[in-house]
């Protein structure tokens, strides 16, 4: 009876230690998993950070060329509503 009790009693240690060491190999491949996402993150958000920064100096460069434009045709516009 003993024996048959230290028997069960290792053969469950055994499975709670298989259990533990899925456990910890589980968490791990989790921390690699969450470094690898963070990182892409960064990617992403620098990039982002990059395109918004170009699309501010598009759209300076765009409203430049349009007050540009504006000088030329509004003042076209006002001579012949002076001439109609």
């Amino acid at each position: 009876m003993f024996f048959l009790e230290k028997q069960i009693n290792i053969e469950t240690q055994q499975r709670v230690n298989s259990i533990r060491s899925r456990i910890e190999t589980i968490k791990n491949e989790l921390n690699d998993n969450n470094k690898a996402i963070k990182s892409a993150n960064d990617g992403i958000r620098k990039g982002i950070h990059i395109r918004t920064k170009e699309e501010d100096k598009l759209n300076k460069v765009r409203r430049k060329h349009f007050d540009e434009l504006c000088k030329y045709i509004f003042p076209i516009e006002q001579v012949s509503a002076i001439e109609a």
